[in-house]
């Protein structure tokens, strides 16, 4: 079983993984022009944007479970 930690990591390991992973497609779309790179580059977005809001839920939930 993880702990809250090893799961905070994980996830912010995961969001520098898919920045990455955006940038070099949006690279390769600039340089080849291609529409699919593009929705490539759009659909790592919304998933950087879903792993922070992830990571952000995780902390509140932490942050709570300390309060009380």
């Amino acid at each position: 079983m993880t702990t809250k930690t090893d799961r905070k990591i994980i996830i912010q390991v995961a969001i520098i993984l898919a920045f990455i992973f955006g940038l070099v497609t949006a690279y390769l779309g600039w340089k080849t022009g291609s529409l699919l790179m593009g929705l490539i580059f759009l659909g790592s977005l919304q998933i950087i944007i879903l792993l922070a809001i992830l990571f952000l839920l995780e902390t509140l939930v932490e942050l709570m479970e300390t309060k009380l």
